[in-house]
């Protein structure tokens, strides 16, 4: 029997689930557009959340804990509830108590833990969820402890953390010092029995020295009544004992608290709730506790009357368990596998976890509740949750480029936003910033503040006043409202429409650490994701907003005399960046003059399609990784020191070209340094010879990158789309010539990578010595390389199926090269990052290093993996696709060989690869990864098939082209989604058929029914603006004609 069971509501419960291998997984912290959020991380092990905090892992309440020790930790320093039962001790949900039964049941925004201990006659339950909708941000914990037995029981009761943080110690302070600065700590009583846990001042060796304003706090009751806190340590545990048993509670119980003076200063204290009880058979105690941060004690002392009342907890449950699925309406799916259709609402709320769920307020488009993924199992990043109203959090340019490629497709409301971004991100080297920071705003200028708030403020506004005087968040706004007192006699949410309808959205963004290859591969995917939506607005898009900036970093990418280096082990390429002389905050490029360096979105892709041309590797195959970076495996990190290449930036490349040939027409003016570098560069690479012909293009691409680097001169020239169609046709020629010699020496399987050895090489002298790189090795000059092949990666034959435009017939031979390749687990049914690597050097990167079948290393990397089903969804082969989707998608998986909940995506699945066979099948490291947007790019897929909105005699028009298999209809052959995040789509068709097309639509508008013959709904305007609530589409049996 599976240990997993997922119930009707879309919860997965896990029984015994302290007795399986340890998994980590989080709430998701979404408190509403006006709450406070925190991060809280939880484990299968003790009573479930491992950590918990505001804004991020250094200001922790819990302690943050890499997985490994959080599993170990977790019953010892998380929630622990303490009873002494007539007398006898029994602590619940511990390893150290033995014949009892537990579950855990995970639903999207709570975690609830259930123990029946039948030697005791007691039930007892916790249930977590964050708090919303309040101006304080907290862990909302209810407890329920029920006598199942047949006599009554008196119970003492400690429930809650054997160690809280004070706030104002970071996590480093702690791990590393904390004997220290345990010196500054203090426990202080707030109104109604909260207690505050802070230091008392700054800690900081400088002649500064300031009060902590803030603290984290603790609070419980029951029945409406505040409960006593146990914050001492001593008095429960003993003086400076282990935390393991709670030795003076046990022997001298409540008793030896009450009757004692609690000390809360110069210690790490503890927070626990008191009650003493009598329960007869078959009744029950509760009780909840909140513990979270508080900007202020005044903020505490009026938060706690309302958590006082009864009936607020679980008022606050449901409010919570509204958030969450309110934006799961927007892609509600209802087929007969309720395990698929619960899955796709996870996947979209990890997906917009990442990418920021879209909201339109004041005309601006803000995303709001992202975070980077930073998690136990992803101990190296560093997440930001922003403790604030109308929150948003930090991310990385791909990842939040990835999980936004749907957001118009779900919101059309979204139009350009993301496009403009992300392609304003673009400098004019072809690189990119890394970090991906929260959008600011800033008053238009010459607006008088005061008057744009008059009527939606009272009160003093000038400290308002004087922080839109600067940029400002959303967060920043409400939380001014708050500390001053201001009243919004419209709302909070009026006041924050009415300032971004008077202010310009501010972009940011910072360098982060290198320039990677592969980041501007998924900027396509957002232009395409608009006109499947707005096929109308095409030119508009690419040649009518000339307000596209680029970004500037002021990281430069080294020329190859800076580079190229001899070592022992041969000529290597090191050194790649510059970035003396980056800088922290956002900055545009300007020209000479001082102006903004302006183009459309056509001049911007004319940047990406000349410096990615430009970077063909020696033998015109990959595109080089000249930035110091490999793509999104970024375990290959040795690659670029080995002159790698990617075939994957190839197949991307000619996809972008491709996209830019079948334009008919477009105008852009650019700077006239892109122009000359593109003409130059057309001729270039029409050289026959490749070495020759690297060469000359990589030295015009130096030579563009030095005169823009730092400023253009201020010349602008206009290009029609004819005058640069000669060079679009030429990198079209040469990369699709690449491609085929590629896939050639490959034998039926697109390469990934290949990397280059300097065969032939001179040095380079200074006036009477050898020229040194940065890294201090005499720096050459590469006359010859030869081509060394790196085993197959998936990534090739995924990226093959989606960008280069096979036949059918080519597509079905790949899918079945692949299938028979050791890229295919056969052990699993899924697919592997790559073949074996055993003989590859460790030059080729942390990958080598890593044990087979794990990480990135000849795992099933689910990002790729899904990129790769997809590829063949996109080339045509369905019945490839569930072949290997039946064992290839996690809902489908068995959940006992997962070792997790199979609605939640891990980033990488252990393979057989891997030495031990009882890792094989788990998955790793949870939920946040590119796996979610490819996984709703699948699920669209699937129900639009190859419909979108297109026109039709000049005007928007919706076809539907459902592709959906016979067992994801139910009884009745229908199967139901969610288009545009209001319209419920119902298809009716019939479980025998093997194929079926759309007959007729009826669909409902303003109260009336509307019925069309085929499958075009003829009103596409209505349908995007959400005039439109529900469409039936009618399929037969066939193919469409």
């Amino acid at each position: 029997m599976s240990r997993f069971s997922t119930l009707t509501d879309g919860r997965v419960r896990m029984r015994d689930y302290d007795q399986a291998p340890g998994f980590s997984s989080f709430l998701p912290g979404l408190a509403g557009p006006l709450g406070t959020p925190i991060w809280a991380f939880t484990c299968n092990r003790g009573q479930g959340i491992s950590s918990f905090g505001i804004n991020h892992k250094g200001d922790s309440i819990l302690p943050f804990q890499p997985a490994n020790l959080a599993y170990e930790d977790t019953p010892t320093l998380g929630f622990r509830t303490f009873l002494l039962v007539d007398g006898q001790f029994l602590e619940p949900f511990s390893p150290l108590s033995t014949g009892a039964q537990r579950s855990m049941t995970q639903g999207a925004g709570s975690l609830e833990l259930i123990e029946e201990n039948a030697a005791f006659g007691l039930a007892v339950h916790v249930h977590y969820t964050t708090l919303p909708g309040e101006p304080i941000g907290a862990l909302l914990r209810g407890v329920t402890i029920n006598n199942t037995g047949e006599k009554a029981v008196h119970i003492q009761l400690l429930d809650g953390l054997p160690r809280v943080l004070p706030y104002g110690l970071q996590l480093g302070q702690y791990k590393d010092m904390g004997n220290l600065f345990k010196s500054w700590a203090q426990v202080q009583e707030a109104e109604n029995g909260a207690r505050q846990y802070n230091l008392r001042s700054s800690t900081g060796d400088s002649e500064r020295v300031s009060e902590v304003a803030g603290s984290f706090f603790y609070a419980a009751k029951a029945s409406g009544q505040p409960l006593g806190t146990a914050y001492d340590p001593a008095l429960v545990f003993g003086a400076d004992a282990p935390l393991l048993l709670p030795q003076a509670f046990i022997n001298r119980g409540l008793a030896g608290i009450n009757k004692a003076i609690q000390h809360g200063e110069n210690r790490l204290a503890c927070a626990f709730a008191m009650a003493d009880i009598t329960l007869k058979p078959g009744e029950s105690y509760a009780l909840d506790s909140l513990i979270g941060f508080t900007p202020s004690t005044e903020l505490l002392n009026q938060l706690m009357p309302r958590f006082l009342q009864n009936g607020y907890a679980d008022k606050k449950r449901e409010e919570s368990a509204r958030v969450v699925s309110s934006m799961l309406e927007d892609v509600n799916t209802a087929t007969a596998n309720q395990q698929f259709d619960a899955y796709i609402a996870q996947c979209y709320l990890d997906n917009l976890l990442r990418g920021g769920y879209p909201r339109l307020i004041g005309g601006k488009v803000v995303h709001l509740f992202s975070r980077k993924h930073g998690d136990p199992e992803r101990d190296y990043n560093w997440f930001v949750t922003s403790g604030e109203p109308y929150s948003q959090g930090n991310g990385n340019f791909r990842d939040v480029c990835q999980n936004r490629r749907m957001d118009v497709s779900l919101h059309p409301e979204v139009g350009d936003f993301n496009v403009h971004n992300f392609y304003s991100l673009i400098q004019m080297d072809g690189y990119n910033p890394l970090e991906i920071r929260p959008s600011r705003f800033v008053l238009k200028a010459g607006l008088d503040a005061g008057g744009a708030l008059k009527g939606l403020v009272e009160g003093d506004l000038q400290p308002l006043v004087n922080l839109l005087k600067d940029s400002f968040t959303l967060g920043q706004v409400v939380l001014a409202l708050r500390q001053h007192g201001l009243k919004t006699p419209k709302g909070v949410e009026a006041v924050v429409e009415a300032l971004l309808q008077n202010a310009d959205q501010q972009l940011h963004a910072g360098f982060g650490e290198g320039c990677w290859s592969d980041h501007w591969t998924y900027l396509l995917d957002l232009v395409e994701d608009y006109l499947k939506v707005y096929p109308d607005k095409q030119d508009d898009l690419l040649c009518g907003r000339a307000d596209y900036r680029f970004f500037h970093s002021g990281a430069r990418v080294r020329p190859r005399t800076e580079t190229c280096q001899l070592t022992d082990k041969g000529v290597r390429r090191y050194d790649a960046l510059d970035a003396k002389n980056v800088v922290g905050h956002t900055r545009w490029l300007k020209d000479a003059q001082g102006q903004a360096v302006t183009t459309n979105l056509l001049g911007k892709m004319l940047v990406l399609a000349a410096t990615k041309a430009a970077s063909l590797d020696p033998e015109g195959l990959g595109i080089s990784m000249d930035g110091g970076r490999p793509g999104w495996n970024d375990a290959m990190n040795g690659l670029p020191g080995l002159f790698g290449s990617g075939m994957a930036e190839a197949l991307e490349l000619r996809r972008h070209l491709r996209f830019l040939l079948n334009l008919k027409h477009g105008q852009t003016t650019v700077p006239e340094e892109l122009a000359a570098f593109v003409a130059g560069l057309q001729k270039a690479l029409k050289e026959e010879d490749a070495f020759k012909r690297w060469d000359s293009a990589t030295t015009l691409l130096e030579g563009y990158r030095a005169t823009t680097w730092e400023h253009t001169g201020g010349e602008a020239v206009t290009l029609s789309l004819e005058d640069i169609r000669p060079f679009l046709q030429t990198a079209m020629q040469r990369v699709e010539e690449g491609i085929r010699q590629a896939f050639a020496i490959g034998q039926g399987i697109m390469p990934t990578y290949f990397t280059y050895e300097a065969t032939a090489y001179e040095p380079l002298m200074d006036a009477t010595a050898p020229r040194l790189s940065a890294s201090g090795l005499p720096l050459v000059r590469v006359t010859a390389f030869e081509r060394r092949d790196v085993p197959h990666f998936l990534e090739g034959p995924a990226r093959q199926l989606a960008c280069a435009g096979l036949k059918a017939e080519e597509a079905k031979k790949t899918a079945e090269a692949v299938r028979n390749s050791d890229l295919f687990d056969p052990h699993l049914g899924m697919y592997l990052t790559s073949v074996p690597l055993n003989h590859m050097s460790m030059e080729l990167g942390r990958i080598r290093a890593f044990t087979p079948g794990w990480l990135e290393r000849e795992s099933v990397f689910l990002h790729m993996a899904y990129k790769y089903l997809l590829g063949l969804l996109e080339s045509g082969q369905q019945d490839a696709f569930w072949a290997a989707a039946r064992t290839g998608l996690v809902p489908f998986m068995d959940a006992d060989t997962y070792g997790r909940s199979t609605l939640e995506n891990s980033s990488f699945i252990a393979s057989s690869r891997n030495p031990d066979p009882a890792m094989w099948g788990r998955g790793f490291v949870a939920r946040l990864s590119g796996s979610t947007a490819e996984m709703l790019s699948i699920w669209q897929k699937l129900f639009w098939g190859e419909g979108g909105m297109e026109l039709v005699n000049g005007r928007p028009a919706f076809r539907f082209d459902p592709r959906l298999p016979h067992f994801l209809l139910d009884d009745e052959g229908r199967a139901a989604f969610t288009l545009f995040s209001t319209c419920q789509v119902v298809a009716h068709g019939n479980k025998g058929w093997s194929n079926s097309s759309v007959k007729s639509l009826v669909y409902r508008m303003g109260g009336k029914a509307y019925t069309v013959q085929g499958s075009v709904l003829p009103d596409g305007e209505a349908l995007r603006q959400g005039d439109i609530d529900k469409v039936d589409i009618y399929l037969c049996e066939g193919e469409a004609d």
